[in-house]
């Protein structure tokens, strides 16, 4: 069972009946559990926003200037093999 820092602090002062640990564990309970969290780097909302919209974009633009040309090359290869196939003439039919 989870418990709170308030709950578990008192557990710790109805169990114990050492003054000493009692103090030593709830001092170890208040030092552990206070954890503030670190927001210095955390960016706001809009800023996150804002560079998640640029980094699509400019996954975008890589993404339609290097496989555009790789189909391009595709494309331009098919039309250089039908073109091979049309100059091919029979020596017979002459």
């Amino acid at each position: 069972m989870k418990m709170t820092k308030e709950e578990l602090l008192n557990l710790v002062n109805e169990k114990v009946e050492n003054q000493d640990v009692k103090i030593e564990l709830m001092e170890n309970i208040t030092d552990s559990m206070d954890v503030v969290a670190d927001t210095s780097n955390m960016v706001d909302k809009a800023t996150y926003d804002s560079l998640q919209a640029d980094y699509e974009a400019l996954k975008q633009k890589y993404a339609d200037r290097f496989l555009a040309k790789e189909e391009t090359k595709e494309e331009e290869e098919k039309k250089d093999d039908e073109v091979k196939e049309d100059a091919v003439v029979d020596v017979k039919e002459i």
